[in-house]
């Protein structure tokens, strides 16, 4: 899910906005060398409720983890 990727997001419900990623989890996975999937278009609140994002939030959400994880492109 996006809370478990460290999507954290406002209260918006339906049309949340992150407020920022945590990518600890991925870059352990990572590391590991698994390959991590993750859904987009929903994260979680700081008080750990699911949240999902507004339009085009699949989108959004890929362009803060390649941003979040310095990622060279992001497709």
């Amino acid at each position: 899910t996006g809370g478990q990727a460290g999507i954290i997001t406002d209260k918006e419900f339906g049309d949340a906005r992150i407020v920022r990623v945590e990518p600890g989890r991925i870059l352990a996975q990572l590391a590991k060398g698994k390959i991590v999937v993750v859904t987009g278009f929903q994260g979680i609140t700081e008080d750990g409720q699911i949240t999902t994002l507004g339009r085009g939030g699949s989108d959004t959400t890929a362009s803060a983890l390649g941003v979040a994880l310095d990622a060279e492109a992001i497709d």
